[in-house]
């Protein structure tokens, strides 16, 4: 079972400065800092005329692109674009950095009446610390270009990998439950109780006002990096 989440704080609620955030880690967990936290997120929404057509009725869902890159991210450098239609599904790709720019252009030379540009969004200077058994992220946002000196707060949790020795058995109780039944109510108990200890973690930092991320569930080592690009992005879409 993993499980990561992102809680993050805006600057209209009373927000506590990054390096009160830091000071609250340190003392709260005795955390060893690991590495640095940059990325930036440029964000697209789709126009009125892009989704005249998708409802007769009711105005449609806004769609949005967005293209997340993580430097400081372990594993290969690369960029990922998250599309996000009406709120219901996601899809995610890859590309490599290099090709950033010219996608850009794509999008603005070929689409530009299909998305309208939104502000970008950035963390330069966050920091990653070692819990033992979660890594935590934080950093200060901040809008590209934009004279705010701040957007918020934003602080990422993720369970670190180690693998599950949750083989204990069942004590000799009888279960009415076919297999497919016990497994089902296994998992939900088990992302349930990973939910909750990504929010203990949080509540020890006592910081209020926050809205909350999470994804739960077994673990799928081939659709980690995807996960957090699309759970980065849900978070940050509702700010644009």
């Amino acid at each position: 079972m993993g499980a990561k989440g992102i809680f993050t704080i805006a600057e209209s609620q009373p927000c506590p400065a990054l390096a009160e955030v830091v000071e609250r880690l340190k003392r709260e967990f005795d955390p060893v800092q690991v590495g640095r936290w940059n990325f930036d997120i440029r964000q697209f929404r789709s126009t009125t005329s892009s989704t005249d057509g998708a409802s007769r009725g009711a105005p449609a869902a806004p769609s949005f692109l967005q293209i997340l890159s993580q430097p400081t991210r372990a594993g290969p450098l690369e960029v990922t674009v998250t599309t996000t239609v009406e709120a219901q599904s996601q899809t995610t790709i890859s590309i490599p950095p290099d090709q950033v720019e010219g996608f850009l252009q794509l999008v603005a030379s070929k689409l530009g009446g299909l998305w309208a540009p939104r502000p970008t969004l950035q963390v330069s200077g966050g920091s990653v610390y070692d819990l033992g058994e979660f890594f935590v992220r934080v950093g200060e946002l901040r809008q590209a270009g934009s004279q705010v000196a701040s957007r918020g707060l934003i602080v990422l949790i993720e369970e670190a990998d180690q693998a599950s020795s949750d083989e204990n058995g069942s004590g000799g109780s009888i279960s009415l439950a076919g297999p497919a039944t016990r497994d089902e109510n296994r998992v939900d108990r088990d992302v349930t109780a990973a939910r909750d200890t990504l929010r203990n973690v949080w509540d020890s930092l006592q910081m209020e006002g926050a809205k909350e991320f999470i994804r739960a569930g077994p673990r799928d080592p081939g659709a980690t990096r995807f996960d957090e690009a699309q759970l980065c992005c849900e978070a940050l879409r509702l700010r644009s």
